[in-house]
């Protein structure tokens, strides 16, 4: 499934256009869907649209290995591309660097209201291995750790927001 990012404005999804400030009740009919609170999730979780008062204020697409979203961005796919070529990719089309939270998890650009998210960065890899070894489980997490080696090379969720989405997030 391909899904045009556009910051500030929506997503594209198979050709249709859900908008950012757009009421959500005008695009859901078109689409099977869970609630929860606020949020509507589509494409088997894979697409989350966030509400504020029925009106959408941030679209997530979750882009992890099992996903099967094709991200496009500035006409690039950027669903399986690893972290620093996103970064630059990001940084040169939106004319601003990220700035880095969560010691290397998340990625905001705060002026076009986009933030990128990994749940393990390759830090936090290195310690689940000291910490295996130190406890004597290594080998029996080799192959969970050797996924999250790979895992930690790539974003996992991309979101877009309203204008102002991010502003307020104090650094």
């Amino acid at each position: 499934m391909k899904i045009k990012l556009m910051p500030h404005k929506g997503v594209e999804i198979e050709g249709n256009f859900i908008g950012l400030g757009v009421d959500v009740n005008s695009i859901i009919k078109n689409y099977v869907f869970d609630k929860y609170d606020n949020i509507y999730y589509l494409y088997d979780n894979n697409v989350h649209i966030e509400t504020d008062r029925n009106k959408i204020c941030a679209i997530m697409c979750c882009i992890d290995a099992e996903s099967p979203i094709e991200l496009l961005y500035d006409g690039q796919c950027i669903s399986r591309l690893e972290v620093d070529t996103v970064l630059e990719i990001m940084n040169k089309s939106l004319k601003e660097d990220a700035v880095i939270l969560e010691e290397g998890h998340t990625y905001i650009w705060k002026n076009h209201d986009v933030c990128c998210g990994r749940d393990k960065t390759p830090n936090d890899i290195e310690e689940i291995i000291c910490e295996s070894k130190r406890d004597g489980v290594y080998e029996e997490m080799l192959e969970e750790i050797s996924r999250d080696i790979e895992d930690s090379k790539y974003f996992t969720t991309i979101c877009i927001g309203i204008e102002g989405c991010y502003k307020s997030i104090s650094l």
